[in-house]
């Protein structure tokens, strides 16, 4: 594996968008299908697939006439993907209550 993978570059190569993505095309097994909740084209995803490859230093898919299917890289980075989305969610949730007042300290003296 690079020198990246450890360097804190690392974090401002991903996107969160092709990490949703990613996690798409392994509950699919398709790309196209992947691209198609996705809305978006299937060469599209595919060249954002290989950008994450290629800051992951490893393939993350097999592919097959039939489909696509996790490497063992894949699968681990699928893990760790469905926990950094759910964090994420739940940040949004945080800061949209917040932001309308539902959640906060309340203080009496």
């Amino acid at each position: 594996m690079s020198s990246l993978l450890s360097s804190r570059s690392f974090l401002r190569q991903l996107d969160l968008g092709t990490l949703d993505l990613f996690v798409l095309i392994c509950e699919s097994g398709s790309i196209a299908r992947a691209a198609e909740r996705g809305q978006l084209a299937a060469s599209a995803l595919s060249k954002r697939i290989s950008e994450l490859e290629h800051v992951i230093d490893a393939p993350l898919l097999e592919r097959h006439a039939r489909g696509v299917r996790p490497t063992f890289v894949g699968e681990q980075l699928a893990q760790h993907d469905h926990g950094i989305l759910d964090g994420v969610e739940r940040l949004r949730g945080d800061l949209t209550e917040f932001s309308h007042g539902v959640h906060g300290r309340v203080r009496l003296v």
